[in-house]
Parts: C-alpha cells; structure tokens; sequence
C-alpha cells in the first residue's frame, strides 16, 4: 500500500526525532510539521503522553486549531466521554480511525461533540499508541474537520509509530529476516552501508566513507535487498529498523 516517498518521509521523520531528542522529550515541531506532511487529511497533530488508564495530556501540536479553555477542560472531565481511541493493551501499536469504533451519526449525537467537538473540528479523528516504558504511553492523535482519514493514511501513522517505538527500544545484536526457516541476518558491511543510506548518504557518498568503490557498495545493497524481501532503499531501510538492525538513534554525517 505504501510507496517509496511515503517510506522516505518516515526514514526523514525518525532521523529528525533522534537527532532533536529522545521518546522521554516532546517531539519537535519539524517533526510534528512532517507528519502532517506526509497525512495532509489531518487539520491538527498532537503529540500526547500520559497513563493508559489515568491522565493523557498534549506536550506539542501543529496545524490549525482553537486552544481549549479552563472552562472547556472542566466540561469535558464533567461529560466523561469514553473515548474510542483511548489506549488498551490490544490497540498499542496500532493506528484506528474514530469511524472505524463509532458511526459518525452516532459520533454526532453524544454530547462531547455537540458542545466541543464540533466548536473545535473534531469531526474526524485518527490516533496510535505506543508504550513508552515505565508504565506511561506516548500517542500521536491527529483530527480533521474535513474529511476522513483513509486507509493510507492509517498505514502511514502505524509505520510512524513502529518506527518511533523502536527508538526506544534497546537494539538487539543480531536479527534475522522475515521469511520463515533459513532466514539470514545481514553482514556487517550490509547494516553498515544500511545504516549510512538511512541518514541520506548517497552511493558514491557511502563508498568515500568506506573507502571501498560505487560498485562494490551497489552490490552490498542489492544483497541486503535480497535478504530482506525488498526491492528499494526506503523499504531497505525501514526493514532494517524494524529488525534491530540498524542504530537505534540514527544521526546525519557531517
């Protein structure tokens, strides 16, 4: 479903996130404006933390939206909406649409939107959760009064997701490609030539930094391709990450 530039916008997201910080920090505006980039169905992204099951808050949104009043807030803990798209343990990790877990005209009648949803867009909503360790979970939450979001757009926000997840997470030393029995890991040289291609360098670029040929890092790559059941370097790349393959906070060469 997803192509090359959707791959290469989330490789650019997740290089953008580690350089600027970590999962413990609010992820930086660029970031934010990127993810809008890639999903422009969404008015507002909001990147929230909090508990599953106890306080969530936003820690940064982009795009066009009306700031929420004291009032507003009150209203909202005294409504007691039960948000579909909350986090459950059987939804982290994967990205649902607020169409999917509840009829827009059943959506419209409840009393959330029709003194607060409807003053700020929240037509269409669309969100993916992560675990964030230590009991708390990250989420990205996207809303449009628009339109809704479409199957696209809900492969293009689980992939930010996976992928921004992954950060956090410790980086095994070896793994194996998908493929079932007789799956091989990489070589080093191919994670390494990998793990230069997902920061932006080009061919000639890698092959200057290893001091080996264009030729022989083209044949590296095409060898990792086969390993992985890929046919491009965005798909290469994001397989690797996946993997634990490739660093975990990827940083551009100077």
């Amino acid at each position: 479903m997803l192509g090359s530039t959707e791959y290469e916008g989330v490789l650019d997201l997740v290089v953008d996130v580690a350089r600027n910080g970590t999962l413990d920090e609010p992820l930086p505006p660029s970031a934010l404006q990127g993810i809008s980039r890639l999903i422009p169905t969404a008015d507002t992204v909001a990147d929230w933390v909090g508990a599953p099951s106890g306080h969530r808050h936003a820690v940064g949104v982009a795009g066009s939206y009306l700031p929420w009043t004291a009032a507003e807030d009150r209203l909202l803990d005294a409504i007691g909406f039960d948000d579909p798209l909350a986090p459950v343990p059987g939804t982290l990790g994967r990205a649902h649409r607020l169409s999917d877990a509840m009829a827009p005209n059943a959506y419209r009648a409840t009393e959330f939107y029709r003194r607060l949803g409807r003053r700020h867009g929240l037509d269409y909503s669309i969100s993916t959760w992560i675990d964030a360790g230590q009991g708390d979970v990250r989420g990205l939450w996207l809303d449009s009064a628009r339109r809704d979001f479409d199957q696209r757009d809900i492969a293009v926000l689980e992939l930010i997701g996976r992928q921004l997840e992954r950060l956090g997470r410790p980086r095994p030393r070896a793994a194996r490609q998908a493929g079932g029995e007789g799956a091989r890991t990489l070589t080093d040289r191919q994670a390494e030539i990998l793990a230069l291609a997902a920061v932006g360098r080009s061919n000639d670029e890698i092959a200057r930094d290893l001091s080996i040929s264009p030729n022989t890092v083209r044949t590296h790559m095409e060898n990792a391709f086969d390993r992985l059941a890929v046919h491009t370097r965005p798909a290469a790349v994001a397989r690797a990450w996946e993997l634990g393959i490739l660093p975990r906070t990827p940083r551009r060469l100077v």
